[in-house]
């Protein structure tokens, strides 16, 4: 049997149809990350959720997603969909990824996004194949990143230094080496970070040029995050654009920061 606590924190037997009210806001920590997501089938015109066969319920039971989905969604031909928010006001939802080609040269992911308070549907591209996402208000943010073949030359592309290096030793002497964490994954990282706003359905990207990047917080369109060892901070002018980037801190403890929060003034 599984259990969780509710609103009133009061522990309870989880239900099947508790998973369509589960809070998911994305990944934390790309590569570190244990990515949250939910797989839903199709069947017919309906998805399902694919539960794990250790609950306490017949796994069997069709637990239907409390959904319905628009019309032209059902004509492409899948089987599956991963959800990867589902927040208050919306739902982000992977429903197709495509490898690298001479025009995308890092892939692409489609989604398609819900808007509960407008209940209206729309679709959304990113040019990477397997990017990592938050969802922090209206705006959906990421990294790009695509997982590769093991001997895909990218792998070797990274800013490597021997173990001996004593500069990059103590870069990481608090976090987890993140080439190498990386190249166990398979997975490469372009230095690329990006914004997309799910009501205008405004895309803004700038590169970092380091691999470690990663957005940590987006309040009030102040943005702030992470490359390397350095705290950054931007804004998010007209919605459209970035400003100048202020640089907040350097330290090595910075590369074990994968989240942030605004505290009282």
């Amino acid at each position: 049997m599984y259990y969780a606590y509710d609103e009133n924190l009061v522990s309870r037997r989880i239900r099947p149809i508790d998973y369509a009210n589960t809070y998911l806001n994305g990944d934390v920590g790309a590569p570190l990350t244990t990515r949250l997501f939910f797989q839903l089938y199709r069947k017919d015109k309906n998805m399902f959720f694919n539960l794990p066969a250790s609950h306490f319920y017949d796994p069997n039971e069709n637990v239907r997603f409390p959904l319905d989905f628009p019309e032209d969604f059902w004509k492409d031909d899948f089987v599956r969909l991963v959800l990867t928010i589902n927040t208050e006001n919306y739902l982000v939802a992977t429903v197709e990824e495509n490898l690298p080609t001479k025009e995308h040269i890092h892939g692409l992911k489609k989604y398609i996004i819900y808007k509960k308070k407008s209940k209206s549907w729309h679709y959304c591209t990113i040019s990477s194949k397997n990017p990592h996402t938050m969802n922090f208000g209206e705006w959906l943010s990421g990294s790009h990143a695509v997982i590769v073949d093991k001997d895909d030359n990218k792998l070797n592309d990274f800013e490597r230094r021997s173990y001996d290096d004593r500069l990059y030793n103590e870069k990481y002497k608090y976090a987890v080496d993140f080439n190498e964490m990386a190249l166990s994954l398979n997975t490469y990282y372009p230095g690329i970070l990006f914004l997309y706003n799910l009501e205008t359905e405004k895309y803004i990207e700038w590169k970092t040029d380091k691999r470690d990047s990663e957005i940590l917080l987006i309040d009030n369109n102040i943005v702030t995050y992470r490359v390397d060892d350095r705290l950054y901070q931007t804004i998010i002018i007209d919605g459209e654009r970035i400003g100048e980037s202020k640089l907040l801190v350097q330290s090595n403890r910075v590369p074990a920061i994968h989240w942030a929060f605004m505290g009282k003034q």
